[in-house]
């Protein structure tokens, strides 16, 4: 058997008739109002932090933010320390260079300056060599135009003593001729004599 509702024992419930709108309804209406108002924003700030929250769970951590940095900067370092060291072999290999330029031109200069020095050194030997050629030159030219005055009064001496021999003078004799080509005068010579006045 079904159980059957109890009658309604309440004397007042039928007779009761509803209630009409007391004078608080204005402000429960106001407080639904207010409470509708706190709900949208609190759905609005429900919404906002569930976004917030799925961007910061996409996110990494901050630890992860730290070794990503560290990784970044290890690499970036890494790349700038082989570049120096590209730049330093290249540095090197250009200074080697530059220092077999630097002896070549260090050999080229010893040799220019050798076969200057050379050249000087011939001219000079050539210019002495022509000062002395001409200093000796000069030296017989010299020597011949003495030795040709000497061999005139060489030939001329003989012919003045010859003269002197020859013919003395009356009053003074030749003291050559008289030792070459005369004896000594005898006291029987006759004096010399002597023009008059």
């Amino acid at each position: 058997m079904q159980n059957e509702a109890p009658p309604n024992t309440d004397p007042g419930s039928e007779a009761t008739p509803p209630t009409p709108c007391s004078p608080a309804s204005p402000k429960v209406y106001n407080n639904i109002k207010a409470l509708r108002e706190c709900l949208s924003v609190l759905e609005l700030q429900f919404i906002e932090f569930k976004e917030h929250t799925l961007t910061s769970l996409n996110q990494p951590s901050p630890t992860q933010q730290l070794r990503d940095e560290m990784t970044r900067l290890k690499s970036e370092h890494r790349a700038e320390v082989q570049e120096l060291r590209a730049a330093l072999r290249g540095l090197e290999e250009d200074n080697q260079a530059m220092k077999t330029e630097l002896r070549r031109l260090r050999e080229e200069h010893c040799k220019t300056a050798q076969a200057s020095q050379m050249r000087s050194l011939q001219r000079d030997l050539e210019g002495l060599r022509e000062a002395l050629h001409n200093t000796h030159r000069s030296a017989s030219t010299d020597t011949h135009t003495v030795a040709t005055p000497s061999t005139d009064t060489h030939t001329a001496t003989p012919s003045t003593h010859t003269l002197d021999t020859n013919t003395a003078p009356p009053s003074t004799p030749s003291t050559h001729t008289s030792d070459t080509h005369t004896t000594p005068h005898s006291t029987d010579a006759a004096p010399p004599q002597h023009p008059h006045p």
